[in-house]
């Protein structure tokens, strides 16, 4: 098969949900996963393995019902994306604490510092390590393979990046 036929898909799936599932206001189990790769493909030949997804796993916390549906969740998608030949590419999820303090940048911080409250503490989880691993395969995969096109929706601003494999090589070198 001629080099120009070939395609692989890179969805970095955290960022995809919060910047544009999200927007739309619809879950991944209620998006067409594979409308969305044959749009990309423009009509072309997906590479061997040529969709993937990249995202953080959820694990259950002990006593934790939510964590628990959300693991229930996620167990349930993935299963319907491997049954349509995508492949998953997982990381943890690291938790950690964050604050905000209050101050002028806060609407009704006035309000706030007479109630005594000077600063919000919270726990928020990222996902480690998937924008490192899609750019390694995805590296890997044009300097290794004959790709005509990579399909890559990664960017934490959700800028389109939409290169030919030789792009991606000359770049490499």
């Amino acid at each position: 098969m001629a080099k120009t036929e070939r395609v692989q898909i890179y969805i970095d799936g955290g960022n995809f949900h919060h910047l544009v599932l999200k927007r739309m206001g619809i879950k991944e189990s209620g998006f067409e996963f594979e409308d969305f790769a044959a749009f990309l493909a423009s009509g072309r030949r997906l590479a061997d393995g040529g969709k993937r997804y990249y995202v953080g796993t959820v694990r259950e916390r002990e006593g934790d019902i939510k964590s628990r549906e959300a693991m229930s969740q996620q167990t349930r998608f993935f299963s319907i994306m491997e049954s349509f030949g995508w492949q998953l590419k997982t990381s943890r999820l690291v938790a950690r604490m964050e604050t905000v303090k209050i101050d002028e940048r806060v609407i009704g911080h006035y309000e706030l510092k007479k109630m005594g409250v000077h600063q919000i503490e919270f726990e928020r989880t990222r996902e480690k390590g998937i924008d490192v691993k899609l750019a390694v395969d995805c590296h890997t995969e044009v300097v290794m393979s004959a790709l005509a096109e990579v399909k890559m929706s990664a960017s934490d601003t959700m800028r389109r990046y939409d290169k030919t494999a030789s792009d991606v090589a000359q770049t490499a070198r």
